[in-house]
């Protein structure tokens, strides 16, 4: 008889506690460690407690406990490349499927195959990733998360295509001719020198720093090609000199060639001459 605190008894009846299957759920009777099941094996039991007349019943699945660990093929990755995510859950007897999520967005599921389950993506934007799997596990394995994996994604560098231009003449201003790369993304060009420029002969070099429009998935780029100007040909004007006479030295009357540039001439027959 237990007595409470307001002076009231009441007869207390010991409560007897059974497993439907001790092989898999053991549990005690004993002083201090009454009620208390311990796991023997995988399966089912079913855990009565019984006090006098009154009885209840509990379904008690008794399962391993499975980890998920999470591998990365690559790491860092361009913005664009491939990565694989690998899912390994032990026991490798573990059936059922995975979940691989970047923070709180899933990217994608996965059925697990002798322990292990994959996923790859190419759509994972430049910066850092933390990537989760998820087991929900099955009748014999428990769920369990896998610890973050930080995937870093470094921005990838556009391709410019450039091809040399052909030669051009001394005088000739850079235009779109010569100043026509394209690039493997959108975005803006800046070419050096820049268009309307005239160059000097010789081989030159043009240059093109292309800034893309996702700034954040992709870097600058930079490229050069050469640019050969040839010497130009100066026009010279020369106006058929008068007549003269037999005796008559050559003079600046008749050597009085122009030309469209500055420069010096050299006269045959030089000046002086008879002829």
């Amino acid at each position: 008889t237990g007595t409470f605190n307001d002076g009231s008894t009441e007869t207390i009846q010991s409560v007897t506690w059974i497993s439907s299957d001790p092989s898999i759920a053991a549990i005690s009777n004993s002083a201090g460690s009454a009620g208390i099941a311990i796991a023997q094996a995988i399966g089912g039991s079913t855990l009565t407690a019984t006090a006098g007349a009154v009885s209840g019943s509990a379904s008690l699945n008794v399962r391993n406990q499975a980890s998920t660990t999470l591998t990365s093929s690559a790491n860092p990755t361009e913005f664009g490349s491939p990565a694989t995510f690998t899912a390994t859950v032990t026991p490798a007897t573990a059936t059922g499927i995975v979940t691989f999520a970047d923070g709180g967005t899933t990217l994608g599921m996965s059925t697990i195959s002798n322990g292990t389950a994959t996923y790859s993506t190419s759509a994972l934007g430049a910066g850092s990733h933390p990537i989760t799997v998820s087991y929900g596990g099955d009748t014999n394995d428990s769920s369990g998360t896998s610890s973050v994996l930080t995937q870093t994604v470094n921005q990838a560098t556009p391709t410019i295509t450039w091809v040399a231009p052909a030669a051009v003449t001394y005088g000739t201003t850079l235009s779109v001719t010569q100043l026509d790369a394209t690039a493997s993304v959108a975005g803006t060009f800046l070419y050096t020198p820049a268009a309307g420029t005239a160059l000097a002969a010789g081989t030159q070099t043009l240059g093109v720093t292309f800034m893309p429009t996702d700034t954040a998935d992709y870097a600058p780029a930079t490229g050069t090609v050469s640019l050969v100007v040839n010497q130009a040909t100066p026009t010279i004007t020369w106006t058929t000199p008068a007549v003269i006479t037999y005796g008559t030295a050559l003079s600046g009357t008749q050597l009085d060639a122009t030309a469209s540039v500055a420069g010096t001439f050299l006269y045959t027959p030089a000046a002086g001459t008879a002829l």
